[in-house]
């Protein structure tokens, strides 16, 4: 696994007490409390419509709380937030997207090459094909490089498993771990089990 990225924020805190959140006068979660630093990683569970997205958004300073705390860095620029959708541009290639994101994010470009990423990611011999051509799990692939391509320390991970087959799995775990060697943080809601999340949260409630 090629490492992407020495970060220097080293004591990077979240801290939620006694979230609540509504949306649409609903009430989507409440009473939540978790810790996260730097190196830790947490999977959020629920059954859907438990409020895992919503907790994501609020996390990413998306979606606003209606009651607790939320201890975050303010700084836009350390953050991940990689949804459910992918957020392709589906008549640009694969290496267009790649430096589409690149560009977009701009803080902190990656010393890895493009053709590296797209190699580490198994799309390699993909990168002059249209997007729209690519199966589910290689636009999940694609989707999921930009961790790579503009490093971030936070990332926030919606069913970050949906579409990829095991080999997918497994390249993400790897490049998950790596990230949390180096100091990164996460936070992912998934339905499936993820092998690099050490911490739980449970979640439920109303449906959003």
């Amino acid at each position: 696994m090629i490492n992407t990225y020495n970060f220097s924020q080293s004591d990077i805190l979240i801290e939620g007490k006694s979230l609540t959140c509504h949306r649409s006068a609903r009430l989507v979660f409440a009473g939540l409390d978790f810790t996260m630093k730097s190196g830790m990683a947490m999977m959020v569970q629920g059954a859907n419509g438990a409020g895992k997205t919503t907790l994501l958004r609020v996390i990413a300073g998306l979606l606003p709380l209606s009651g607790g705390s939320l201890k975050r860095p303010e700084t836009a620029s350390l953050y991940h937030y990689l949804g459910h959708q992918n957020a392709l541009k589906k008549q640009k290639t694969v290496k267009e997207n790649l430096s589409f994101w690149a560009e977009f994010h701009g803080n902190g470009a990656s010393r890895i090459s493009t053709t590296d990423i797209l190699q580490a990611a198994g799309i390699g011999g993909l990168a002059d094909m249209k997007t729209a051509a690519l199966s589910s799990g290689q636009q999940r692939r694609l989707a999921l490089t930009r961790l790579m391509v503009a490093p971030r320390p936070i990332w926030l991970l919606d069913e970050p498993l949906t579409g990829l087959d095991d080999n997918g799995k497994d390249w993400l775990t790897d490049m998950a771990r790596a990230h949390l060697e180096q100091k990164g943080l996460i936070i992912a809601a998934s339905h499936e089990q993820l092998a690099f999340t050490t911490h739980d949260l449970k979640i439920g409630g109303s449906k959003r």
